[in-house]
């Protein structure tokens, strides 16, 4: 059960970092906000490094995009159900590289 809650933790972090990354250089936030922001924008960076270019181009297009299965199978030309299965793959590949 906790595996479960940190993958969803994990996906909302990736759906969220396209704009803690613009949020990141916001001279409002408290010097607080602006640590957790950046622990939080570098940790995702460290995990995409790791990440072959296809499998950063998946989470590119579900996640920081917000296309469904089907639109990135369509756009890479793969099936949705590979999509969805490496999805998940990526996910957890990712995950194990955050401390969530």
């Amino acid at each position: 059960m906790k595996r479960d809650s940190n993958i969803r933790k994990t996906e909302e972090l990736l759906k969220e970092y396209p704009v803690l990354k613009v949020i990141s250089n916001n001279p409002n936030m408290s010097q607080e906000q602006r640590d957790i922001v950046l622990y939080n924008v570098n940790n995702i960076e460290l995990a995409l490094n790791e990440l072959n270019e296809n499998e950063v181009e998946i989470i590119n297009l579900k996640y920081f995009n917000g296309f469904k299965n089907t639109d990135v199978a369509s756009q890479l030309k793969l099936t949705p159900e590979y999509i969805c299965t490496r999805s998940k793959f990526i996910v957890n590949k990712i995950n194990r590289c955050i401390a969530i």
